[in-house]
This record gives C-alpha cells, sequence and structure tokens, in this order.
C-alpha cells in the first residue's frame, strides 16, 4: 500500500473538473480508463461493475448521470456501505454544459 503522503500528492495532481466550453448535445462518451497500477482494480458504482487488470485498459461507456467508484482489488466494496473513501469518476452528459470530475 502507497504511504498516505504519496497518495495525497497523486490525488492533488488529478483535476476535479473537465467543462466542455460550448454547448453541446451529446448522449454517451467513451471513458479509456488505463491502470497502470501493479494490482487489478474495479470501477463500480450500483448498477455496474468492470474489472480491469493490471497493466490493462477498459472502454466505458459514460451516458446521462453516472459514476464509478475505482476499487483496489484489496478491497471489499459495498453499493450501500462502501468504503467510499475512493476516487470517484463521474460525468454528467445530461445537461447543455457536459462535466466530468475525478
Amino acid at each position: 500500500m502507497a504511504p498516505a503522503n504519496y497518495v495525497n500528492k497523486v490525488k492533488s495532481q488529478i483535476p476535479t473538473d473537465v467543462k466542455v466550453l460550448e454547448p453541446a448535445t451529446v448522449s454517451s462518451v467513451q471513458l479509456l480508463v488505463q491502470n497502470q497500477a501493479s494490482s487489478p482494480i474495479m470501477l463500480a458504482n450500483c448498477l455496474a461493475s468492470h474489472a480491469i487488470p493490471a497493466g490493462g485498459s477498459f472502454n466505458l461507456t459514460l451516458d446521462g448521470v453516472v459514476g464509478y467508484w475505482v476499487v483496489p482489488e484489496s478491497l471489499a466494496w459495498d453499493c450501500d456501505r462502501g468504503p467510499f473513501e475512493l476516487f470517484y469518476v463521474a460525468a454528467n452528459l445530461s445537461g447543455p454544459e457536459i462535466m466530468a470530475g475525478v
């Protein structure tokens, strides 16, 4: 497990929001998720989960308002109980301003 100061440093290097500057009419987008860690991860929410092996990638379709927790393989994650102290990837493609955040 990475030391806390390393995790905080990494978190501070990740942009928190991405906005499109012009109005758009997109109903879905593809997000390429690359796992550069040495262990597998899972993208999970209450409706779906996607396993990504160490060094692997996954093409994730985002539509509407959606979000996924980034769960290390060492954690058991539950939709109602968490843990929720993890990275979260979210997108809102439902309005005139498309937004995504980490």
